[in-house]
């Protein structure tokens, strides 16, 4: 796992890829491309009509390995791990060389989106002033861009704003990013695969998720689990363990559901287990998670705090590779909303289909950046394209017994029974991550507390207090988006009769962070 960036003109690569030092401790690298040839530099250069700029964390492959990755034509630089790369090249430094290998052109990159498997973004320069960017078809790693005066790329969101940007979007899932003749389009490759409902079986689904566990942790060692207690990522740390060493890790404070459960299956499966508080630093891993996940949904820096929390134990630890559970709802029904379809097969299969086509917004790229806060790299077994045609293809009626249905992904639960997994497990009920980390309930009191209550952020026009809140530490951070002022948030606050105490903690928590930030 790695940082991408790529600027054209006179953008300030050395600002993008400072900003990403996190996703990539290990080195860092930059090529200039010109009319005149590709050069290679250990740091920022002074000219080139393209440059990019990488920063890496050595999971596989030789330590060495530097990028971005240069010949006489074009210069490439990767984030993440393709798991088929010895079909493309023998003897290479890294598996980050099949991309290389496969992308000498637009449609190159264009073919390399259909033939790649893996979890991966890529942005590839060449002499005649071609740029092409791209993301995997699910989207695990993320891309950003910014066609503001030329085109920027990077792999998040504060690399561009660290540079001026502003509008900032993303690059799509299978999609290509082409600057060609100084015209900036987007082009459909690959979409989410589809699959006929029938055509499968829960021992299929077992099959391929062995497959895959398997691929996602070859040339490692060990590798940590966000473990909930649930089925999805219960059966992921058990097919993880037949190959390789596990340590299970679970976030949340005293009470919670998912530490609990989390550490009885550890228990009575043999395998180390690591509980992470959040009470003491709860304020922190507030902060940060805004930070590092770029956002201010309440719901979304919920479920980030919990997964940052166990990436920072994992890097502790030395583990550079977490596993999770994330995709199985999408892909085979786990949600308690999918019920609404329940009798109409098609449009039930309709909605896992639309599922996992939006999860890079909704959730990947939120855990991604949540695990690389720490250098910790994710990796989603069920997102793995054959995984997903083969749980798109289990008839929905194997899924889900009833329109009342509360266990739901049921050729899921048959498969953690194969495995041997206890009924504890087996017949647990999905609860989301906010509810069974406690992090919802904290963080309304926590901004109950500050003195921002329902009443202000209504008066402000926002949806919730928590909102109003985290767009405030976002805004503190320095990220660019909407937020009222300080003095505007105590005037209303003031007319409700409360005496806020956001300044503080803004003052003492997030200004805090960020010079630490900046001080490294």
């Amino acid at each position: 796992m790695c940082g991408i960036a790529c600027a054209v003109g006179d953008d300030d690569i050395a600002a993008m890829v400072t900003a990403m030092e996190h996703r990539g401790p290990d080195g860092r690298g930059f090529a200039s491309v010109s009319d005149d040839g590709v050069e290679f530099s250990e740091e920022p250069p002074s000219e080139g009509e393209v440059v990019l700029g990488h920063v890496r964390l050595w999971v596989r492959g030789e330590a060495s390995a530097v990028q971005p990755i240069v010949e006489e034509d074009r210069a490439v630089a990767v984030n993440g791990e393709i798991y088929n790369y010895r079909r493309f090249v023998e003897d290479a430094p890294s598996d980050s060389w099949a991309v290389f290998e496969v992308v000498r052109s637009v449609r190159d990159a264009a073919a390399a989106l259909r033939v790649l498997r893996g979890e991966y973004a890529f942005v590839a320069a060449f002499r005649d002033g071609t740029v092409v960017a791209a993301r995997d078809p699910i989207g695990v790693r993320p891309l950003y861009y910014c066609v503001e005066a030329g085109l920027a790329v990077a792999s998040e969101r504060k690399a561009l704003w660290a540079a001026g940007f502003r509008d900032v979007r993303r690059v799509p899932p299978g999609a290509l990013l082409v600057l060609r003749d100084g015209r900036v389009e987007l082009r459909n490759v690959v979409d989410v695969p589809r699959s006929r409902p029938g055509r499968s079986s829960w021992k299929d689904l077992l099959e391929v998720l062995q497959r895959s566990v398997r691929e996602r942790v070859e040339e490692t060692e060990r590798v940590g689990v966000v473990l909930s207690g649930g089925v999805d990522s219960s059966t992921v740390a058990k097919l993880a363990s037949e190959y390789v060493d596990v340590k299970c890790y679970a976030a949340g404070f005293e009470g919670s559901d998912d530490v609990e459960v989390a550490e009885r299956l550890c228990d009575e499966m043999g395998w180390p287990f690591v509980s992470v508080s959040l009470e003491d630093e709860f304020e922190r891993y507030v902060v940060a998670t805004v930070y590092a996940v770029e956002t201010w949904n309440p719901m979304k820096v919920e479920v980030g705090i919990p997964i940052l929390a166990c990436a920072g134990a994992m890097s502790d630890d030395g583990i550079r590779v977490m596993l999770s559970g994330q995709g199985a709802d999408e892909l085979l029904g786990g949600y308690h909303r999918h019920l609404r379809h329940y009798g109409d097969w098609d449009r039930f299969s309709w909605e896992l289909w639309k599922d996992v086509a939006a999860i890079h917004a909704v959730n990947l790229e939120r855990d991604d950046k949540a695990g690389m806060h720490h250098s910790v790299e994710l990796r989603v077994p069920y997102l793995d394209l054959d995984v997903v045609r083969t749980g798109l293809g289990i008839d929905p009626r194997e899924n889900v017994s009833g329109p009342e249905d509360n266990l739901r992904k049921r050729a899921l639960r048959r498969v953690a029974a194969e495995l041997g997994l206890p009924d504890f497990v087996v017949e647990r009920r999905k609860r989301a991550t906010q509810y069974g980390s406690l992090t919802s309930k904290m963080l309304d009191k926590l901004v109950r507390e500050l003195g921002i209550k329902r009443a202000v952020a209504k008066r402000l026009g926002y949806r919730s207090h928590k909102e109003l809140f985290l767009r405030l530490v976002g805004k503190y951070l320095g990220f660019p988006w909407e937020a009222p002022s300080v003095e505007e948030v105590e005037r209303e606050c003031a007319r409700l009769g409360v005496e806020p105490e956001i300044s503080e903690f803004l003052e003492e928590r997030v200004l805090t962070f960020d010079s630490d930030l900046r001080a490294g």
